[in-house]
């Protein structure tokens, strides 16, 4: 998601690249491992990182150093990083005199990347080659994934959370077989939901399997864009792309219904207070099923459900 520039090979690339640093040894001498700016011994300073992250930020464009304590990686992502359509115009080091607007994307070295899904940004996880090829600007090959659609109708019901709603889908989508595709969520009933339940679902993918659990963007991204201090320049374009270019969120019609290899559906007023285990996520079970559940799991052979 940046590049290095001066490096030779390195093809010029118009992006942005967010450095996180959790102030672990591990991290640290990963970091001074990659970078070759330290030379390796058993530790590794705090003026050992500042060099690295001086020597980052001065060689790719657009780069942006989250220090410790700032708050959960992901949640950072969602609050203040991701652009969700990015305009090179107004990014650090980017082309001023032929901007260019295309739509944001993530990869992160951490399985629950997926989160940032929940604001309309596509992104998962990756291994650390992947990642460091993506800084320093090379392409990411994959194959091109089959997308199941999951179409969600109605709204939760009173006393019902985000967490209820998330091990219903995992158990769902565990069951359809998700593994290595894209899961994209449409259907009126996803104007029902909150951006932070979005979130919710969308971090959850590595449990039901899929590579990431996709939510369009919608009013309801660009009103949290406004509460989470986007300018109104910038919410106005996502908008305005978006709609543009067809992947702005509508009523369903017709003539518009999206078209998925595959499909699958839930009522969100059907879902109810669960719990999940002990041992799997997808090992569902109604708080009103819990005593019998109990007494079921403490009886059975060792194992899983």
């Amino acid at each position: 998601m940046g590049r290095a520039a001066g490096i030779p090979g390195v093809p010029p690339f118009r992006g942005y690249t967010e450095l996180f640093y959790d102030g672990s040894p591990k991290t640290t001498e990963s970091l001074a491992l990659r970078l070759d700016q330290v030379a390796v011994r058993p530790f590794v300073t705090k003026d050992d990182v500042e060099k690295i992250l001086s020597y980052y930020s001065g060689n790719t464009a657009g780069e942006v150093e989250v220090p410790p304590g700032a708050g959960i990686v992901h949640q950072v992502n969602l609050e203040y990083l991701a652009r969700v359509v990015v305009n090179t115009a107004e990014e650090a080091n980017g082309d001023k005199e032929e901007p260019l607007v295309y739509p944001d994307s993530c990869v992160g070295t951490d399985s629950h990347t997926t989160m940032i899904d929940g604001l309309g940004v596509a992104g998962w996880g990756v291994g650390g080659i992947e990642a460091e090829a993506a800084m320093l600007g090379q392409p990411i090959a994959m194959v091109l994934p089959l997308v199941v659609g999951f179409h969600l109708s109605g709204e939760l019901g009173v006393g019902v959370t985000a967490t209820d709603l998330v091990l219903t889908v995992v158990e769902m989508l565990r069951k359809k077989k998700v593994v290595g595709k894209f899961v994209e969520f449409y259907g009126p009933g996803v104007s029902h939901l909150t951006l932070a339940d979005r979130a919710t679902v969308a971090n959850m993918a590595p449990e039901y399997g899929a590579t990431m659990g996709f939510f369009p963007l919608d009013d309801v991204t660009l009103e949290y864009l406004t509460q989470t201090g986007r300018s109104e320049e910038h919410v106005e374009r996502c908008r305005s792309y978006a709609k543009e270019n067809g992947f702005f969120l509508v009523p369903e019609t017709d003539a518009k219904a999206p078209h998925y290899e595959d499909t699958i559906s839930l009522d969100l007023s059907t879902v109810v207070p669960c719990l999940s285990g002990p041992k799997r996520p997808h090992d569902r079970a109604a708080l009103h099923q819990m005593p019998s559940d109990r007494k079921q799991c403490l009886s059975s052979p060792v194992g899983f459900k």
